[in-house]
């Protein structure tokens, strides 16, 4: 299919579905784009791996906006709904490994990026926390609503968000601890870069619990056939 009609067919889709998502998606596909070329500008290869993070996240969501219309049987949205566990899982797999790598070698910013929030850091770092805790509750609130409706591939969806916010959080006390210390708090932003990832990780382990839960499900004759 060529480009043009990829694109006009996730617009239709989002339409119909969810607009808001939509926007989240490409706020993150924005967000990669600007961590990246501000971690490669300010030598921070933390925050350049936080811009892959969002680049996958968005990522899976553009996957849930693909699927969303296709997916009419159970067993086809168990197939995306795994595939969003795969991109969550790896995406998680490489910042836990560059996050645990920093308690050996490395730094989580570079004088660029302290210098930078050393100018603007008091904004800098209010606007991420905001913007990072307001994801985490409307990512929370959303997988709450999305197990209510028994809907597998919103799930996933908010499931990517509810990571999501994790490692914006993550990021945020990059940000604040730099702030407030001059000394190097690279072992603290590694400690809590490593709880949050392995927050996410978790939540890549109940998404596969999810996953084989309504494979079973799906699988079990219906209960007026059963013996």
């Amino acid at each position: 299919m060529p480009l043009k009609e990829k694109l006009s067919a996730v617009r239709r889709t989002a339409k119909e579905k969810s607009p808001a998502s939509l926007a989240s998606m490409t706020v993150n596909f924005f967000s990669a784009l600007v961590k990246i070329v501000a971690g490669a500008l300010g030598s921070s290869f933390y925050v350049i791996v936080n811009g892959l993070y969002s680049f996958a996240v968005g990522g899976a969501k553009a996957t849930y906006f693909f699927s969303k219309k296709r997916a009419s049987l159970h067993e086809e949205k168990r197939r995306k709904y795994l595939l969003l566990c795969g991109i969550l899982t790896a995406a998680t797999l490489l910042y836990l490994v560059y996050t645990l790598r920093l308690f050996f070698h490395g730094s989580s910013y570079g004088k660029a990026f302290a210098y930078f929030l050393e100018k603007y850091g008091t904004i800098f770092g209010v606007t991420l926390a905001t913007v990072a805790f307001a994801e985490l509750g409307f990512a929370i609130a959303g997988l709450v609503s999305s197990n209510r409706e028994g809907d597998l591939l919103k799930n996933g969806l908010k499931c990517v968000n509810l990571a999501s916010s994790f490692i914006a959080i993550a990021l945020t006390q990059v940000a604040l601890l730099t702030l407030n210390n001059e000394a190097d708090m690279t072992f603290y932003n590694a400690v809590g870069g490593t709880v949050f990832g392995s927050a996410c990780l978790l939540i890549c382990a109940y998404m596969l619990f999810k996953y084989f839960r309504a494979a079973k499900n799906d699988a079990a004759p219906p209960a007026d056939q059963k013996p």
